[in-house]
């Protein structure tokens, strides 16, 4: 998959991200639809979570828990 550009996952601020694991980043949402809204994201640019291997997404999974 192409990445678009600019991606906003795909380098986000640093003062962005409140937690990074190997796959996932857990960001702080700038448009948030309540307060303390975050967005798990993974690191590896795709269209969809279902085109994550299985390690990837149980990593974002965990970072949703």
């Amino acid at each position: 998959m192409d990445t678009p550009d600019p991606c906003p996952f795909c380098r986000p601020e640093n003062e962005m991200i409140v937690h990074a694991s190997e796959h996932a980043m857990v960001l702080i949402d700038p448009f948030p639809c309540s307060p303390g809204h975050l967005l798990v994201v993974p690191k590896r640019h795709v269209g969809s979570f279902f085109e994550l291997d299985a390690l990837e997404q149980a990593d974002v999974l965990k970072q949703v828990m």
